[in-house]
């Protein structure tokens, strides 16, 4: 070096390589340099001086970047490959993950961020995931996870399909009845309903309509001799229908509760987590934060 030319300080990247016990340790400060790429100098110093004030924040960030990286590893995805994220959605995403220290809460950021910088996954960082996650506790994520689960599952069978057609979907149903109970039934009733309403707030979850109050309630053929499909209104299913679709709205608001429209299946009651149905927003959430196969890692937690 010339006597002229200042000594260059070590950027943020080189230190936490270095030293990272004095600032970001492990997976915390492998996550900030993949995520933040360019951006992991400036922002990352500034995270690891607030994470230095609330060691809590420390862990639950070194938490969350652990859990990145086994998700990266699960899902096939060359480290070389991952792409930083902008730098606003870098900033935001690692200021709110280093506040969760929920567990289940923690893999749903690590699965967002491995998606957002998978350049082969559709799932792009988005300020309305990262504001979702920052508003959602483990309650809310239990019901998220439960309600994906349920959508996998096959439509209930026509009675009298084949046996081995209904001996396998009855044993799917089994399987999420007890992932249900460990994943989101164990929550106390008024934790339930205010998460309901939480996520019904955030958009990510509504209540089924029940459409056979059109399909069979409403309308039946006419008596008269008119072609069969002219139908006729009758009055006695409008009004049924009228005070469902007001028990929807009342229990929508957190006023009522949830009407009981399902039918009995051929395995007796549908879960009753089918009231509930994920919105567009969710579902493109919950597809953001998990993999195809990664349900069986909230099931073994």
């Amino acid at each position: 070096m010339k006597d002229d030319e200042e000594p260059k300080e070590p950027s943020f990247s080189s230190e936490i390589k270095k030293e990272g016990a004095k600032s970001l340790s492990g997976a915390a400060a492998e996550l900030l340099l993949r995520a933040g790429g360019p951006a992991a100098d400036e922002i990352g110093i500034y995270l690891a001086d607030n994470f230095h004030a609330w060691r809590w924040r420390k862990e639950n960030a070194e938490k969350v970047g652990e859990k990145h990286i086994e998700t990266a590893k699960r899902r096939g995805i060359n480290e070389d490959h991952l792409q930083p994220l902008p730098e606003g959605d870098f900033y935001r995403a690692m200021e709110a993950c280093s506040l969760e220290d929920n567990d289940t809460v923690q893999q749903l950021w690590a699965g967002l961020l491995t998606s957002a910088m998978d350049p082969n996954n559709p799932a792009k960082s988005s300020k309305a995931f990262i504001d979702i996650l920052k508003s959602i506790g483990p309650v809310e994520t239990g019901l998220l996870i439960v309600l994906h689960a349920l959508d996998v599952i096959p439509n209930y069978p026509k009675r009298g399909m084949a046996t081995a057609a209904n001996d396998s979907i009855e044993k799917a149903i089994f399987r999420f009845e007890k992932f249900a109970e460990k994943a989101w039934r164990h929550f106390p009733h008024n934790e339930q309903e205010v998460a309901v309403q939480n996520l019904m707030r955030l958009r990510c979850v509504g209540y089924r309509t029940g459409k056979r109050y059109v399909t069979s309630k409403l309308m039946k053929s006419s008596p008269t001799r008119v072609p069969e499909h002219e139908l006729v209104l009758r009055a006695q299913p409008v009004a049924q229908a009228m005070d469902h679709l007001e028990n929807l709205a009342l229990a929508a608001s957190g006023t009522g509760k949830v009407p009981a429209w399902l039918e009995v299946g051929p395995y007796g009651s549908p879960p009753r987590e089918a009231h509930y149905e994920l919105t567009t927003l969710g579902k493109s959430l919950v597809h953001a934060c998990i993999a195809e196969d990664e349900l069986k890692i909230f099931e073994e937690s």
